[in-house]
This record gives C-alpha cells, structure tokens and sequence, in this order.
C-alpha cells in the first residue's frame, strides 16, 4: 500500500508541477508576445483535478487529512476510537458512492465519445479517469485503517 501511496503522491506533485509550468508558460507568453496558448484554463483544471483526487489516498494515510486534533486529543480513547471508526464507515460510504457515480461518468464520456470544448478537444474519460482512480486508492486506504482499528479493538 505504501507504494501505491508514494506514486500516487509522485503523480499529485508531477501534475502540480506541469500545472505551474502551464501557468507560467501563459503568462511568458502573453506578457512578453501578446500571444494566449489558450489551453491554461482548460489543461490547469484538470491537473489540479488529478492532484487532487491523487492526493487523497496518501493524505490519509499519513495523517494529512483534516482533523480537530483539540477536541480530539481531549476525549477519552473509547471515544476517540468510536470517532474513529464513524469516520471511517462514513468515508467508506461516501466514497463508495462517489466512485459509483464518478465511474459513470467516465464510462458515459467514453461511450459517447465527449471531448472539451476547446480547441483541444480532449477525449473527456481522460481527464476523468484519474477521479476514480484516486477514489478507489482513498477506499482502499480507508478500509486498511478500518481493518487496523478493528484489530486493536479486537486486540483491547
């Protein structure tokens, strides 16, 4: 798992880098020739999809995911445990359903054959294709950490 978390972590980073690349390209260009690419928006949008929806498995998985360490770090461990798991079942459920719905999008722009509408007309399932992947990498991520706390539940 820890593989899967590091290239999908690699990846995020690629894609914020050619995203700045992108960004920097546009601007070079139309500061200094008075000439658009025409392509940032559309190109930057997707990369910060795709870092985005990478992102999430690893942040989970090294603890990066927002939390209210505050209040936690002051409840008693049987609750933070309780927490814990209700996250994890209700991350898993909406995650499952994410995935579900997202998963047919890709396959109704593939089967229809959706490009953008821009001049590049990107096949759309491209771009969208990385969502699901980085769901299913969080779902995978999550039930891992619901498996561990069971066991220390079980363990206790």
């Amino acid at each position: 798992m820890r593989v899967l978390n590091t290239a999908a972590t690699a990846l995020a980073a690629l894609m914020i880098v050619a995203m700045a690349g992108v960004t920097a390209a546009e601007v070079i260009a139309r500061f200094f020739f008075d000439v658009s690419f025409e392509l940032a928006d559309e190109l930057g949008g997707y990369l910060l999809v795709a870092s985005v929806f990478l992102g999430l498995g690893p942040a989970l998985a090294s603890g990066s995911l927002l939390r209210v360490e505050m209040v936690e770090q002051r409840l008693p461990a049987a609750v933070r445990r309780a927490l814990d798991l209700l996250f994890h079942l209700g991350a898993l459920a909406v995650s499952a359903i994410a995935l579900y719905w997202i998963w047919r999008q890709v396959e109704s722009s593939f089967r229809r054959e959706t490009v953008s509408a821009s001049w590049l007309e990107v096949p759309l399932w491209l771009p969208q294709a990385v969502m699901p992947l980085g769901l299913a990498l969080l779902i995978l991520t999550l039930l891992i950490g619901l498996a561990r706390l069971l066991r220390r539940g079980a363990a206790a």
